[in-house]
């Protein structure tokens, strides 16, 4: 498509303001543009392969048409701007902004002789250390004329493993200089071919967004992901990554819960016994008071966090005798307590104002006891006196313990609550050892409901194009939406090129589950085997239709019967459904394995037949979901059970009552 046809295509779309049916140019090159790329920019032994994904399902939704037609547009208009950015940024193609070779191995040099001096390499601890980084095979790489794309991503992946140590800054400045010396060895090695081939890429990817967008876009996105993923990879156009990224930039998780759920979680009713014992006017008193009530809490708008009252309504009522020289006044007080404290929760932090504090004491002298009736008398006429006065200290006297009460509870559990907030915002050691980035957060609060959102993407990655279209069901005291972009990105940095082989699994298994299940055992025990994830997309979640779909994708399998190399899939459909209150996915017809061409053989046929039986097991019939018992964290929270599901667009929502 020209670029002037492009511009009055866009000019049509703003004035219309009505969704535009492109007609789109034949590709002039096919659409695989991963394995076109592998090809031009790499002659050593590693490859940039593209996902190859099959046609989306047609997309039956419960929205309004008017939301869908809405929506349409809006993917049209990000089309046309997408396609501008694509053009600007073929033209900021810049062969000095390349990543440098040389300087590369220099810095990982430095490096790795830092870490070496860091483990000291002649003691047993640093010895283990150096085996396991592979700091021998390492050096011999850097030394090497042609060194192995292979075996560096390998030794790279090695390091992103949840090992006590790996986030530590000399472990870390050996992966992330490893990792540049990898991208200057796939980008600054032939430079005019990079540019040559980033070029048709772009180019590409531009004709191939003319391709209607449809569901959970999930074919759409794997392209514009790897494109983006090779501009950050080569350090080319940092302003046209970062446009692309704003237009896939909304929250990727979402929680939302109603005014009505939080008081079911933080309310507690308040009754609390207190013995009286103070001077009053020159009267001592002695009894008893009693504050039964409860709280609960006021949302209130904020942007950027949460503000909430933590309110108290309760009553006081007491029971007292006073004694002043040989008198005795039986006396009865009671007074509504409103008591509010205004809390206000933030990524940063919480904070508390003081409590403000409203009562309405009304007393009353019921008996007087003296043995001589004169001095009763007097003793009456001296209570009618003071009475106003006694009741105004009394009243500011019981604004001021509750005050000071109220104030000292809940200033303690906010300084609690601060202290696991503060801990949450500290970097987390497991994500900094895999190389993970934690989700930005974001918190808003309405009058009525509070609202936080996330986003997993790291900087060169994709979030979700749009928010959520589900809607959302009116009676739900929370409801949580995930677009598919969450797992895939966490995964993409997990998985990405890295090989697992059957003795690793319980290692594995120990790192993130804290046990070796029996099962994974006993696959470590059994022949041997290995396969390698593809070095993008690794894992592929299609959320659409009421089904989600997985997809692994592979670079390369072995075991025992022979070797399958090239590009893999296997896939397994799933759908919810509820059996006795409990969510259990089941999965739609047979696990789909697509495993690459060539190699033949009766000894890859029956490497064919173990890895089917293996994913067949790895993607059973049948996946029960596990209850979440808030009750371990908030001890009076209700049971809270899954009542809806739906799953659309690349978006799963979940409500919970």
């Amino acid at each position: 498509m020209s670029t002037e046809r492009r511009k009055l295509k866009k000019w049509l779309a703003g004035f219309i303001l009505t969704p535009i049916v492109s007609c789109s140019l034949p590709p002039i090159v096919g659409g695989n543009l991963g394995a076109v790329m592998a090809a031009d920019l790499l002659t050593n032994d590693v490859s940039i392969v593209e996902p190859t994904v099959s046609p989306l399902p047609a997309t039956a939704t419960a929205a309004v048409p008017a939301l869908k037609a809405a929506a349409s547009a809006a993917i049209e208009s990000q089309t046309l701007e997408l396609q501008s950015i694509l053009e600007e940024a073929k033209g900021a193609l810049d062969m000095s902004r390349l990543p440098q070779v040389e300087p590369a191995k220099a810095e990982l040099q430095e490096a790795v002789e830092q870490l070496q001096a860091y483990i000291v390499p002649n003691s047993a601890n640093g010895v283990a250390w150096s085996s396991f980084l592979g700091l021998e095979a390492l050096s011999s790489e850097i030394a090497a004329e042609q060194p192995s794309l292979t075996k560096l991503v390998e030794l790279e992946t090695t390091m992103r493993q949840n090992y006590e140590g790996l986030e530590y800054p000399h472990f870390l400045k050996l992966r992330t200089s490893l990792d540049r010396y990898i991208r200057a060895l796939k980008y600054g090695a032939n430079p005019d071919r990079t540019l040559q081939v980033l070029q048709t890429r772009l180019d590409e990817l531009v004709t191939k967004l003319d391709t209607p967008a449809e569901g959970s876009m999930t074919d759409r996105v794997a392209g514009i992901g790897l494109v983006l993923t090779y501009l950050h990879e080569s350090q080319q156009s940092p302003e046209a990554v970062q446009r692309i990224r704003n237009q896939f930039n909304y929250p990727n998780l979402q929680v939302h819960a109603s005014e009505t759920a939080l008081n079911r979680l933080v309310h507690r009713a308040v009754a609390e016994p207190t013995p009286v014992n103070e001077c009053l006017l020159g009267t001592r008193l002695i009894g008893q008071a009693c504050l039964a009530g409860d709280v609960s809490v006021d949302l209130r708008e904020m942007l950027g966090g949460v503000s909430l009252c933590l309110n108290l309504n309760a009553c006081m009522t007491s029971q007292n005798i006073g004694h002043n020289r040989g008198v005795k006044l039986h006396s009865t007080g009671v007074s509504p307590v409103s008591a509010s404290k205004h809390i206000t929760v933030t990524p940063n932090g919480i904070s508390a104002r003081p409590a403000s504090v409203a009562t309405d004491l009304q007393t009353h002298v019921y008996a007087i006891e003296h043995k001589l009736k004169i001095v009763r008398k007097i003793a009456a006429k001296k209570v009618v006196q003071q009475k106003p006065q006694a009741d105004a200290i009394a009243e500011s006297r019981l604004q001021n313990r509750i005050r000071n009460k109220y104030d000292q509870q809940v200033d303690q559990q906010i300084q609690e609550a601060g202290v696991r907030l503060s801990n949450f915002r500290q970097p987390r050691a497991e994500l900094v050892r895999l190389g993970l980035t934690k989700p930005a957060l974001a918190l808003y609060s309405t009058d009525s409901s509070v609202h936080g959102n996330g986003v997993q993407a790291a900087s060169f990655q994709l979030a979700a194009d749009r928010p959520c279209g589900i809607p959302q069901p009116a009676d739900a005291a929370v409801v949580v939406e995930a677009h598919q972009s969450a797992a895939v990105n966490a995964l993409d940095i997990l998985l990405s090129s890295r090989t697992i082989r059957s003795s690793d699994v319980d290692d594995l298994a120990m790192q993130f589950l804290g046990r070796v299940p029996e099962e994974v055992r006993l696959e470590a025990e059994n022949e041997d085997w290995a396969i390698t994830f593809a070095n993008f997309r690794p894992v592929e979640i299609e959320l659409d239709d009421n089904t989600v779909a997985f997809s692994l994708r592979f670079s390369s399998m072995s075991g025992a019967n022979g070797d399958i190399n090239g590009p893999s899939k296997i896939t397994a459909k799933y759908q919810p459904v509820f059996e006795d209150g409990h969510l259990v996915l089941v999965r739609q017809g047979e696990v789909a394995t697509d495993f690459a061409s060539g190699g033949g053989g009766l000894r890859n046929t029956s490497l064919r037949s173990v890895l089917k039986k293996k994913f067949d097991s790895v993607f059973k019939e049948r996946i029960e979901t596990q209850d979440v018992d808030l009750l371990k964290s908030f001890p009076n929270a209700p049971r809270m059970n899954v009542r809806s599901l739906e799953i659309d667009d690349g978006w799963v929502q979940v409500g919970v009552h």
